[in-house]
Order: C-alpha cells, then structure tokens, then sequence
C-alpha cells in the first residue's frame, strides 16, 4: 500500500479528497482554516494528477496575495482562474 501524499485526504468510503491547510493570509481570502475539494475519485494516480493544479493555485494565489509573483489571476466571486488555464480553478463550494 502506498502512502498518499499529505494534501490527498481519504474518507471513510475511500472517496479521494484534496486538503489543505491555509496560512494566515489565505484564511482571510477564503475566510475558513482550511481548503478542501473532492477529486470525484478513488484512484490514487487520477488524484495526484488532479490534485496538482490545485496546488500549483493556491501557492500561486497566496504569492499575489503577499505582491510576490507577476502571475495575472482572473477573479470571479470565488471561482480564480491563474493564467487562463482551465485545469487551475478553484471553486468554493
């Protein structure tokens, strides 16, 4: 059995969800402790997969938030759209 990686998060249905926790600056943009997603999997390869952008989102959104990166982000209400890209959304809820 291979450990999942720390932002993968299993249910009692093995049901594959994203998690993570957000820093400080994060939890005022979003208004919650931490950020989690169901990946709509059980395989552990698809949810390394679709887990990805989503990382590769949020480090990218708490950079602009801090004034850190050029990174152009679209914002609309809560959906975030990091260079264009599709697969990089994060939708609330």
């Amino acid at each position: 059995m291979h450990k999942l990686p720390t932002y993968l998060w299993k249910n009692r249905f093995d049901r594959l969800y994203f998690r993570r926790v957000l820093s400080p600056i994060l939890r005022g943009f979003f208004g919650t402790r931490e950020f989690k997603r169901s990946l709509q999997t059980y395989d552990r390869k698809v949810a390394v997969q679709q887990a990805r952008p989503l990382l590769i989102a949020l480090d990218g959104l708490e950079m602009k938030l801090m004034g850190e990166n050029e990174y152009d982000f679209i914002t609309e209400g809560w959906a975030l759209v990091p260079c264009g890209s599709p697969a990089c959304r994060l939708l609330r809820g």
